[in-house]
């Protein structure tokens, strides 16, 4: 069930028009103005994640700390060869402002993010970064106080030759009932075309 903390909970994702938001652990597009948008919505913010996530990342993210859902007794990061501490190797002065920690399930998760907000003042939001199974389990678990989602003008299936073995990773459904469009905060408009393709914004809140 969602905190009631002062610090609100975001989900954020990037799909297609199909709700796809990859295929075989990869994102099917480039659209350097959509990373851009992420940078700039969770920067100074810690960024809930799975295992696959975190390995997908070149490194850490600057001004960022990411907090690794897992339950492997240690993880490296396979690119960086670091081990990533735990909970309860928290330093004494708090989390340092970026890096990564493991945590063993999401309400671990929501709780070092919760504790890093309460030492950053730039900490502004808890965001749900992925990847699909982490979405749909905070959907389930309720615990999201708004959605802010990228779509990607395309349809990345239908311009695709089609494998047996391919993996496809969809975006969680998004229930009517529950959330409604933030028309301040969405956009009415494709954004320009940025590489791959055009984008536009949508945030949901509840109601």
């Amino acid at each position: 069930m969602r905190s009631l903390s002062p610090v609100p909970v975001g989900m954020i994702w990037a799909q297609d028009e199909a709700g796809v938001l990859g295929v075989n652990d990869h994102m099917a597009w480039h659209v350097p103005d959509d990373f851009k948008h992420f940078k700039a919505s969770t920067i100074g913010c810690p960024l809930v994640m799975g295992r696959t996530t975190f390995e997908s990342l070149a490194g850490f993210l600057s001004g960022r700390l990411c907090i690794v859902m897992t339950r492997q007794e240690s993880l490296t990061h396979p690119k960086l060869g670091e081990a990533l501490p735990v909970a309860q190797d928290r330093p004494d002065e708090g989390w340092p402002e970026e890096g990564a920690v493991r945590a063993t399930s999401l309400d671990d998760a929501l709780t070092i993010a919760r504790d890093y907000c309460g030492t950053h003042a730039s900490a502004h939001h808890v965001w749900i970064a992925g990847g699909a199974a982490v979405y749909r389990e905070a959907i389930e678990a309720d615990v999201a106080d708004e959605l802010v989602v990228s779509t990607i003008d395309l349809d990345v299936l239908a311009h695709r030759e089609a494998s047996p073995e391919d993996h496809v990773a969809y975006a969680p459904l998004i229930d009517a009932e529950v959330w409604h469009r933030d028309p301040k905060r969405s956009d009415d408009h494709w954004r320009p075309m940025s590489k791959d393709a055009a984008w536009r914004v949508t945030t949901w809140v509840r109601r």
